[in-house]
């Protein structure tokens, strides 16, 4: 059996691959040249025995045109770049490195974006969360990410002794239509277990 670091790395090279093609780059050589790389660094990605440091994760993305989120195999979702919307800042590209290793070969972490502020102060719009989408509300009340139509919001639930599910928020200046709803209401992704955000 592979460790979890070495199927991460060869997932990485498949994406690398796939996305090199997409973009129409017949060859690991031509990639390496649009990159200023030399070319058996590009190889060795493709091949899985070595993978791309956060600066060529971006650099990657840049060339690509994918997220590096999606080369690094935290999304199945390319997202390919919209130049209509900010770069990551650095502080997401170090939280984003700093959690690679400890996320790998595990389905059930996601590194996400909050749309709102309902949370605020404790978590504002932009900051970069990871969740466990095996965690759920029967383990006990807490922050849960939420997917609602496209956005990603975090709520404060626990269950009430009804059965039904109570919704709150931190940011006083917020208000929800929902407070209180029935579990299969609600999309629910998972546990929020680590954030990250810009000073």
């Amino acid at each position: 059996m592979e460790s979890p670091k070495i199927e991460r790395y060869e997932e990485n090279g498949r994406r690398i691959v796939a996305s090199r093609k997409a973009a129409g780059y017949s060859s690991a050589a031509k990639l390496a040249r649009a990159m200023g790389l030399k070319e058996n660094r590009v190889r060795t990605w493709e091949r899985g025995t070595r993978s791309p440091g956060i600066l060529e994760f971006d650099k990657l993305s840049e060339v690509l045109g994918v997220s590096a989120q999606y080369l690094a195999g935290f999304t199945e979702n390319p997202g390919l770049i919209n130049p209509d919307f900010e770069k990551p800042t650095a502080a997401q590209e170090i939280a984003f490195a700093a959690i690679k290793d400890v996320t790998a070969g595990r389905e059930n972490i996601e590194l996400l974006t909050i749309s709102d502020n309902s949370m605020d102060p404790i978590l504002s719009k932009g900051d970069q969360v990871i969740v466990d989408k095996d965690s759920h509300l029967s383990s006990g009340a807490g922050c849960f990410a939420l997917s609602v139509g496209d956005q990603i919001v975090v709520r404060e639930l626990s269950l009430t002794t009804s059965g039904k599910v109570s919704l709150s928020w931190e940011n006083s200046k917020h208000h929800d239509d929902m407070t209180v709803a029935n579990l299969s209401e609600l999309s629910i992704i998972g546990r929020v277990v680590w954030f990250a955000r810009d000073l």
